[in-house]
């Protein structure tokens, strides 16, 4: 719409430059002398009130006052070109930022419905060492990470622990220290990771013995979308064991809803 304006604008200046050109030509010496010329010669022939003789001599004279005049009107064109390619270069310029910003807009409007989300999940126990002493060993946990949501989304840091608590000492997730468990890196749409995770040397001993003690693997995750806009998600699954067994279960989200969100 801003560049069909410009062209008519274009247009119209166009048009009375032209018409401005005609009018200065009318008025120059040179076709006034040819004019009269004209009028004389009618005069003689008896032909003044001739209407299409009369018109055929402006023309006549209009050509006359432009070939003198060749100089002035060429640099009067040339101003009118250069006026016009003026216009419409501005016209082009402000359409193709207009375009732009379209563009940036779209793009912004796009990244704010469609955003990453990081999921922990499939969360299982490794088996153990049969080497070693039961309670000298640590308890290893196996889980992924995917990228649930609609855009790509970049790690930039994260924080991952299994520890064997009871209860009531379960972590302060926002308090858990950056470990980078979960490696900083892009995730595309659908993208996926596996990652161990261990406990202290005593771990499994206090897995096996002691079934007041529960395994949490809790923690953060903090990502960007495509505007470089942060979030971050929390999680904290702890071991569920069957009934009648002291190692073997599933990890359950907590019944906590603030270890289980993403902001």
């Amino acid at each position: 719409m801003l560049r069909c304006s410009h062209a008519i604008l274009a247009t119209i200046l166009f048009v009375l430059g032209v018409a401005g050109l005609v009018w200065a030509l009318t008025f120059s010496p040179s076709f006034q002398n040819c004019h009269a010329t004209a009028n004389q010669d009618n005069a003689k022939k008896g032909q003044q009130s001739a209407s299409p003789v009369g018109v055929w001599h402006i023309v006549q004279c209009e050509a006359v006052s432009l070939n003198e005049n060749n100089g002035a009107v060429t640099a009067v064109a040339t101003l009118a070109i250069a006026g016009f390619t003026l216009i419409l270069w501005l016209a082009t310029s402000q359409q193709a930022r207009l375009t732009g910003d379209t563009i940036a807009l779209t793009r912004e409007a796009l990244l704010a419905s469609h955003r990453p989300l990081l999921v922990v999940h499939s969360v299982r126990v490794l088996d153990a060492d049969q080497s070693k002493s039961p309670d000298d060993q640590p308890l290893r946990v196996e889980f992924s990470v995917i990228n649930a949501g609609t855009s790509a989304g970049t790690v930039t840091g994260s924080a991952v622990y299994l520890d064997v608590l009871f209860p009531i000492d379960r972590p302060y997730l926002p308090q858990l220290p950056r470990n980078d468990r979960i490696s900083p890196r892009p995730y595309g749409v659908g993208a996926t990771d596996t990652i161990t995770v261990e406990t202290d040397r005593y771990g499994y001993g206090n897995f096996i013995g002691n079934p007041a003690k529960i395994p949490y693997l809790s923690g953060w995750i903090v990502y960007e979308d495509g505007r470089g806009h942060a979030r971050t998600t929390y999680f904290c699954r702890q071991f569920n064991r069957f009934a009648e067994s002291n190692i073997d279960g599933r990890f359950v989200p907590v019944d906590d809803p603030d270890c289980e969100k993403t902001y």
